[in-house]
């Protein structure tokens, strides 16, 4: 047995429960509430704002409901991650990056394999939000990117006050907020896991901020927040949702602005037994709903409601997006131009991917999938493929980067794969 001075011992004791603190506190898990404070005190129409713009939402779901309760086209944004790090525990693989867009995606598409784990009395209200996330592949110059911008800092940790967000003060700057999802990974300071801006704040802020120790679900730290959903919750007040229990805690009188989240008197936390009540005369809280404060593996859904809600501030606040070019890849051959509508998804992927856009394609198309050594993985040829999807299957194949190319009358184009 390896034997320790007292002096190291007491350091090492330290050092744990620091980190034992922001893992298991359970009043500060998400920084919105103290952050919007801060913001409203800065700007002091802010709340007004706010408040006219939940009256506009109301108004725009009531107009366009049909629209918003089955959506038709599914809305991509762009995401550009800015990792500003210290240690290189903080600047995080490109792998833990794929891993959290690929959870993102899966949990706002109503993907993740735990809606299995969905109340029945809330099976109806479940909802998939036709929203999806990539990586940015285009810079707003028009630029081939990874989407993944890598930022060393002298700063140890960062709070809520927005210093994450500069180059000027530690941080990074953000991309075009207009067109682009801005998060920053970092070690933010006390215990909170993450916070986000609400539609109508300051263009140069605007983003979500999330600890690099729960960010994605590859290399996390935390034990409980290991599924890439503090990202997904802070996106979701990106999007305009609230705390389904109102932000008014030990109160029943605070709102969410959905009708279809019952109402609670306080957070939940840990992972509650279905059903579970703070005694807001329900019968049973949604504490599984994303915008709650349970463990990462307790979560399962969005509802019908809080989808309305996002595609109406996306629609009224964040309209740009639906127009952005930032997961359109940057073709620079003319000839490439028929195949610059395809694309991948999910990716990363599980078992299955999805190829869209071959409808217009007329004749033979062939896909070629490699791995790193250039060895051939996957191969197939199809003409007049009459549907806008095509399903490749590598399920056969272990986990891993690979290359799929696509071929269209003696014109290549590339992709990159990561399976996990």
């Amino acid at each position: 047995m390896r034997k320790y001075s007292f002096s190291v011992l007491i350091l090492l004791f330290i050092s744990i429960q620091v980190f034992a603190q922001k893992a298991e506190n359970t009043d500060e898990h998400c920084g919105m509430i103290p952050y919007l404070k801060m913001l409203n005190k800065q700007d002091p129409t802010l709340a007004k704002r706010i408040e006219a713009m939940k009256f506009s939402e109301q108004e725009y779901i009531k107009v366009h409901g049909s629209k918003l309760r089955d959506p038709k086209e599914v809305i991509r944004i762009p995401v550009v991650v800015h990792i500003v790090y210290n240690t290189p525990e903080q600047n995080i693989p490109d792998e833990q990056v794929y891993a959290q867009i690929w959870s993102l995606n899966q949990d706002f598409r109503r993907r993740n394999g735990d809606t299995i784990n969905t109340p029945q009395m809330f099976k109806s209200v479940a909802a998939d939000c036709g929203i999806e996330f990539c990586l940015a592949v285009r810079t707003p110059n028009d630029e081939i990117t990874n989407g993944i911008i890598r930022t060393f800092t002298d700063k140890t940790e960062f709070g809520l006050d927005n210093t994450i967000k500069s180059s000027l003060t530690g941080g990074d700057s953000p991309w075009d907020c207009r067109h682009y999802l801005n998060i920053w990974v970092c070690d933010i300071s006390g215990n909170y896991l993450g916070y986000a801006q609400y539609p109508g704040g300051t263009d140069s802020t605007d983003g979500v901020v999330v600890d690099y120790q729960v960010f994605g679900f590859v290399n996390v730290i935390h034990p409980h927040y290991n599924l890439g959903r503090t990202a997904t919750h802070e996106i979701g007040h990106w999007l305009d949702l609230y705390h389904i229990w109102g932000d008014d805690f030990g109160s029943c009188d605070g709102s969410d602005y959905v009708d279809d989240t019952p109402n609670a008197k306080d957070a939940n936390y840990y992972c509650p037994t279905h059903p579970h009540t703070t005694s807001c005369n329900n019968t049973g809280e949604m504490f599984m709903n994303y915008m709650d404060y349970v463990y990462d593996g307790c979560f399962n859904l969005y509802t019908i409601g809080q989808r309305e809600k996002m595609l109406a501030a996306i629609n009224l606040y964040r309209s740009d997006l639906l127009t952005s070019k930032g997961c359109n890849e940057v073709i620079g051959i003319p000839e490439q131009k028929k195949l610059s509508s395809l694309r991948i998804h999910p990716n990363p992927i599980n078992n299955q991917f999805f190829v869209d856009g071959l409808e217009d394609l007329k004749g033979s198309v062939s896909f070629q999938i490699m791995n790193p050594l250039g060895c051939l993985v996957y191969t197939r040829t199809i003409n007049n493929y009459p549907d806008q999807s095509f399903q490749i299957d590598l399920s056969g194949i272990q986990n891993g980067t690979y290359f799929l190319k696509i071929t269209y009358k003696n014109t290549d184009r590339s992709f990159k794969l990561i399976k996990l």
